[in-house]
């Protein structure tokens, strides 16, 4: 691969943090009282107190040098997440202006094409993830909500959806290198249309995801 944008050098990095959070988000929504162990948790993030579901306190995190709390967890994933899609809207735009140019450049086209070969592996991988931990949510026993694991599958499949859609277009890329038809640069414009659409099925996701994690956060530590 040729260089590369930064925003795409630490797009891994960014995933794990987003999946740091879910176990977070998951570890606090263990009941009224009782937090989650989950299998191969490395570190307790956050302990729920026993007395909350009485009208208690929630306990704050023990936390070790160099560790940050659930909320900046939280923060940071968010952050993450927004990073990922403005890398994949910042490659969209500059096909389209390549698109626009009276002639290709061929270096750009090919730096686009690494770019979103990249990043469609990473979302890829971003929805095994997923869908691995949802799996492994459901063998440990945790009460997770139908709403909340409806949300963990809808953010995994749009996704994945995601992944293939830039992957296709992607290979449209490819080809404009050495075939700058009328034809071909409509079918990329098209492309990237279904991009974009599969673009905000994922950010809808994941804003529902936050939001029923988030409701659901609220009714364990609010006292009765």
């Amino acid at each position: 691969m040729i260089n590369r944008n930064k925003s795409f050098q630490s797009l891994k990095n960014q995933v794990f943090r987003l999946l740091i959070f879910l176990l977070t988000v998951t570890l606090l929504l263990g009941g009224r009282g009782n937090a989650i162990a989950l299998p191969l948790l490395p570190e307790q993030l956050a302990v729920i107190d026993r007395a909350t579901a009485t009208g208690g306190t929630v306990v704050e995190p023990v936390k070790k040098k160099n560790e940050v709390s659930s909320p900046k967890i939280l923060e940071d994933a968010q952050i993450a997440y927004e990073k990922a899609i403005q890398a994949t809207k910042s490659a969209i735009d500059d096909l389209k202006a390549q698109l626009a140019a009276p002639s290709l450049d061929k270096k750009i086209i090919e730096a686009q094409q690494d770019n979103l070969e990249d990043l469609a592996d990473n979302i890829d991988d971003l929805g095994e993830k997923v869908s691995k931990f949802t799996k492994k949510l459901t063998k440990s026993g945790a009460k997770l909500s139908e709403t909340l694991q409806n949300n963990l599958i809808t953010l995994e499949n749009s996704l994945v959806n995601t992944s293939e859609t830039i992957d296709i277009l992607a290979d449209d890329t490819e080809r404009l290198k050495d075939n700058a038809s009328p034809f071909l640069k409509t079918r990329v414009e098209k492309t990237i249309d279904a991009v974009k659409q599969t673009l905000q099925e994922s950010d809808r996701a994941w804003q529902e995801l936050i939001s029923s994690a988030t409701t659901e956060l609220e009714k364990t530590s609010t006292p009765k």
